[in-house]
């Protein structure tokens, strides 16, 4: 009986354990549970899935299109693990012909990122050959990672003159736990 009182005293624990750390958010959703409640959270949102594109990118990745991100026309693609469907990862891709345009939304967001999390750690911001990148580190209260924030602008590779800027969201517990899921298979 004693064991017994022992066990759920200590499955309780770490339950309480479990439910307190903490999570990156993208959009106000934590990067933590199933692909699903993802979804269902997204399309809240006003997003939509894209079944067009869902097809081309398999399974891990699901696209999602129709909402805003930071008031911009975006698409979201949300990554997971196929095997536990746990979020890891999400990413918004605003497009535009402009250049000009994804210059300066790519340094209002920067700004606006570095502002609302007063992160302590920047890599270095480059803008070369029409591909800017930069990212942030995610702390929370100063001590505790919960992951990083990337910001880069590509150059489809299309007879367009489209430029993507990608805001790229990365929880650390949980890309941690997907590459250890992964690795188990090797």
């Amino acid at each position: 009986m004693k064991r017994i009182v022992l066990f759920i005293v200590a499955t309780f624990f770490m339950l309480g354990l479990a439910a307190q750390t903490p999570h990156l958010k993208f959009m106000g959703i934590p990067l933590d549970g199933t692909i699903n409640s993802f979804q269902t959270k997204l399309t809240q949102k006003g997003f939509t899935p894209d079944a067009t594109t869902n097809r081309q990118i398999g399974v891990g990745v699901r696209c999602f299109i129709g909402g805003t991100f930071s008031g911009e026309k975006a698409s979201v693609f949300v990554y997971y693990n196929p095997k536990t469907k746990i979020v890891y990862r999400a990413k918004a891709a605003i497009e535009s012909s402009t250049e000009s345009y994804i210059d300066n939304l790519y340094n209002k967001l920067k700004k606006s990122i570095g502002d609302k999390y007063k992160s302590r750690s920047e890599f270095e911001s480059s803008y070369q050959d029409s591909h800017a990148s930069g990212a942030y580190y995610i702390w929370k209260d100063d001590v505790e990672l919960l992951g990083r924030i990337d910001l880069y602008v590509t150059k489809p590779i299309s007879y367009l003159d489209n430029r993507c800027l990608h805001i790229d969201y990365w929880d650390l517990l949980n890309s941690n736990k997907n590459d250890k899921q992964n690795s188990d298979d090797l």
